[in-house]
């Protein structure tokens, strides 16, 4: 079967790129994503989702950009679960722990190496610092706040609709936008989007780097003004 420019459009757009991007997806509420090591060869995928609580009505709701969040591995049997995200009792900043959890109940997965990786975005992610070049980290098809299977246009932001509307993304604007760019080079329809998407999150500051404390907040604000 052929390849469309479509589909090689959106194969192109699930690279996440900028520790502001990773960790604002990954931390969205139910992101899947991908951590390559290009120079080892190495592939892991995993599954983050923010934990759900009690709300005032007496109902739960995900904790969006509260967490925890819990982390699952992708193994040839499923989803098995690797560890959390919470806040560090000592230092406030955000951290990967491996083994149970009481959010999760049910066998925890041992992989070291796979938590090592995970462990290391989430660090860079807290301190600011960008991911080294042979790091790549890849979104799926799905929704970072939600987990739904997104439309192939949506694919581009990597939000669904109703979403977008909940972290102030301009999705008409986006599209108009990519509708006035016409037959732009690819390189440049996907930086266009990137960059609306993650001004509207600053301007509406929901973003999971702008919930960090310390380093990784001052970071956030600080590359997301100059946008």
């Amino acid at each position: 079967m052929a390849t469309t420019q479509k589909h090689l459009e959106i194969i192109a757009d699930q690279l996440i790129t900028g520790i502001l991007a990773i960790g604002t997806y990954v931390l969205a509420g139910f992101a899947k994503v991908s951590i390559a090591d290009t120079k080892r060869g190495q592939r892991y995928s995993y599954r983050v989702k923010v934990v759900r609580k009690r709300t005032e009505r007496g109902g739960y709701a995900p904790a969006h950009g509260e967490g925890p969040w819990v982390v699952e591995l992708r193994t040839v049997h499923g989803w098995a679960p690797l560890g959390y995200v919470g806040i560090g009792p000592f230092t406030g900043h955000l951290r990967f722990w491996t083994g149970a959890s009481r959010h999760y109940q049910g066998r925890q997965y041992h992989h070291p190496a796979a938590a090592w990786y995970f462990r290391g975005l989430i660090h860079n992610a807290t301190h600011g610092h960008e991911m080294p070049d042979f790091i790549q980290v890849w979104r799926s098809h799905h929704c970072g706040r939600c987990g739904q299977d997104l439309v192939s246009e949506f694919r581009h932001i990597g939000y669904g609709p109703i979403c977008c509307g909940h972290l102030g993304i301009d999705s008409k604007a986006i599209f108009s936008r990519l509708s006035e760019l016409g037959e732009a080079d690819l390189n440049s329809r996907i930086a266009m989007v990137r960059e609306m998407v993650y001004s509207d999150l600053s301007a509406a500051d929901k973003t999971a780097l702008r919930l960090l404390p310390g380093v990784a907040g001052e970071y956030a604000r600080q590359h997301t003004d100059a946008a």
